[in-house]
């Protein structure tokens, strides 16, 4: 009897040990999770953060877009000026102010296209910016979702683990 209840005790010293050790393994395997878990996280946050950023960089980007659309606007009032101007010039045979009006009429011209070649490069920066945030959103909100779905299964398994070690 005295053999058996020895052998009985060295086999629970034997489980006991193999316990701790697993339960030690267990917390720095946790330990370690929980580390992964706030470094991946905080390269969530970071991405939205950067996302944040790049949308307001955008959103400046569209405000200069709005301040190009309204000085082409105004060339063009300029222009239709410049044009009643010259039209009186020649009808009044003013060879001078003709001349003056017709370089500026060329001047205002070559600006207007030039901001108008500008502004459609602006514009398409801005449109394929939208698309690359919106894009970048969606990726992190997708990544984080699933990485929530991760830990919950990660949690489940942790249960699982300590429900089998209660039985």
């Amino acid at each position: 009897m005295s053999e058996s209840s020895g052998f009985l005790a060295a086999i629970g010293r034997f489980f006991h040990r193999v316990g701790v050790l697993l339960g030690v393994r267990l917390d720095r395997a946790t330990e370690s999770d929980e580390f992964n878990e706030a470094t991946v996280e905080r390269g969530i946050r970071d991405s939205k953060e950067k996302a944040q950023n790049a949308h307001y960089a955008n959103g400046q980007l569209a405000a200069n877009i709005a301040l190009l659309k309204a000085q082409i606007k105004r060339e063009r009032g300029e222009m239709l000026e410049i044009e009643s101007a010259l039209k009186i010039a020649v009808s009044q045979n003013d060879e001078a102010n003709g001349c003056h009006y017709a370089e500026l009429k060329a001047n205002l011209e070559q600006e207007i296209a030039d901001n108008e070649e500008q502004l459609k490069g602006l514009s398409e920066t801005y449109e394929q910016n939208t698309k690359v945030i919106a894009d970048s959103i969606r990726e992190v909100q997708r990544f984080q979702r699933e990485f929530e779905a991760m830990k919950v299964k990660v949690r489940v398994g942790r249960s699982l683990e300590s429900l089998s070690t209660m039985i």
